[in-house]
């Protein structure tokens, strides 16, 4: 009992730690909150982190407490080392809560910091979002740190912590697959796990994951036909007929879509030693 309450009073002073070292809000951050929130500047947005009764408040703090992937790298070999269980969530909550100091908040590209008392709801929403009680496959983990290293195998554990579902064991199987039969080491691999992830949480309901990658392929070359399409019908019209007709072309990355494409066929042919 008293080594798992002094595992949750060290995190918490880790997390702490974080809010006293600041931070950050990148700068897409700042542009959707200057283009929602109505403020002028920084020093508004201090007035309006400290009222409660402003409306605009929580949203505002459950946007800076967010904790981005840079933040959750400082945090993530002690969390996959503790092995936190549910009660140790609250536990850690209540060690932050018991003595909340103040929170720095760094602006990229900007001198302005601002010094706020750490909100308990933006301390709720940056644990909850630090998905601790969520305890990765073992042999998985193994593989990942031998084929990435473990600097590179940090950030993937991240990802795979990030997910919106559990992994299942013919995902796990998957993912082993991904780790060993490509290049986990190459430039392009972050590109193919990235999609590999999105994929299991789309495909989640999918009894065959062949199959499953086979539907998406093909919704991508639905898609690049139909961009075939209304190009051409774009360049058989002048924007005044389009306009007249109420038509809208819709706008399409070619380039993107043939990047899927070719992310699908990597993986297919590696995996599942099949070209499609």
């Amino acid at each position: 009992m008293h080594d798992a309450r002094s595992k949750c009073q060290h995190f918490a002073r880790d997390i702490q730690a974080l809010f006293k070292e600041g931070l950050h809000v990148s700068q897409e951050s700042q542009n959707f909150i200057f283009s929602t929130i109505s403020m002028s500047d920084i020093h508004e947005m201090e007035t309006l982190l400290t009222d409660p009764f402003n409306c605009e408040c929580d949203s505002l703090i459950e946007l800076i407490f967010f904790p981005d992937e840079s933040t959750q790298l400082k945090l993530e070999d002690r969390i996959e080392g503790e092995a936190f269980q549910q009660k140790d969530e609250q536990t850690i909550l209540d060690n932050l809560l018991s003595c909340r100091g103040k929170t720095l908040i760094r602006f990229d590209g900007l001198p302005s910091v601002l010094a706020i008392p750490t909100p308990e709801s933006g301390a709720r929403a940056f644990l909850a979002r630090l998905n601790i009680t969520r305890h990765l496959d073992p042999e998985l983990l193994g593989v990942i740190d031998r084929a990435a290293g473990k600097k590179q195998g940090r950030k993937y554990r991240v990802w795979l912590r990030n997910m919106v579902m559990d992994l299942h064991e013919r995902d796990v199987l998957f993912l082993k697959d991904l780790f060993v039969k490509m290049d986990a080491r190459g430039n392009q691999f972050h590109a193919h796990l990235f999609f590999a992830l999105r994929f299991l949480e789309e495909s989640r309901n999918e009894a065959d994951l062949f199959q499953s990658l086979s539907k998406h392929r093909n919704r991508y070359l639905r898609h690049l036909q139909q961009n075939e399409r209304l190009e051409a019908y774009r360049r058989d019209h002048t924007i005044e007929t389009l306009m007249a007709h109420g038509i809208r072309i819709p706008h399409m990355d070619k380039k993107a879509l043939l990047f899927q494409l070719a992310l699908v066929d990597d993986i297919s042919l590696a995996l599942f030693n099949r070209s499609m």
